[in-house]
């Protein structure tokens, strides 16, 4: 919440006070962050794949995300969308496998803290055959 400087002087006596308790009451009572969903749908090789991820809880806009362990499959990428903050994954598997990433998301700081979150996945690529099985 960002209210003028005078408008905070006339809720409370002294200058700011009623914006700071504001602030500390969201860092306290707000739940986390989180990144959703918990698992990723396999990926079939060679095929077109579109997956995306929901950042939820967060008190300002994402800013950004990377991937600071593991890496994505030959032919996919990891997507953000700076003007909507939306996470996704794209592209085509080019090998089969799984394999293991952590995403790491930050948050913008204004009147509140950024907020980081750091979640590990799994990504299977399969044949176009065996996905059913899964």
């Amino acid at each position: 919440m960002n209210l003028p400087r005078f408008i905070c002087h006339k809720i409370t006596p002294l200058p700011g006070l009623f914006c700071c308790c504001l602030l500390i009451s969201a860092c306290l009572f707000s739940p986390p962050i989180s990144i959703k969903p918990d698992k990723i749908e396999p990926a079939i090789l060679g095929e077109e794949f579109y997956f995306s991820f929901k950042v939820q809880n967060n008190v300002t806009p994402v800013g950004g995300v990377d991937i600071i362990k593991g890496a994505l499959p030959k032919g996919l990428s990891l997507n953000f969308n700076e003007s909507n903050g939306s996470i996704s994954i794209i592209g085509q598997a080019k090998e089969l496998g799984s394999y293991h990433f952590s995403l790491s998301v930050w948050c913008f700081g204004t009147n509140y803290p950024g907020q980081t979150i750091e979640k590990s996945f799994s990504l299977r690529v399969v044949e176009k055959n065996n996905h059913q099985s899964l």
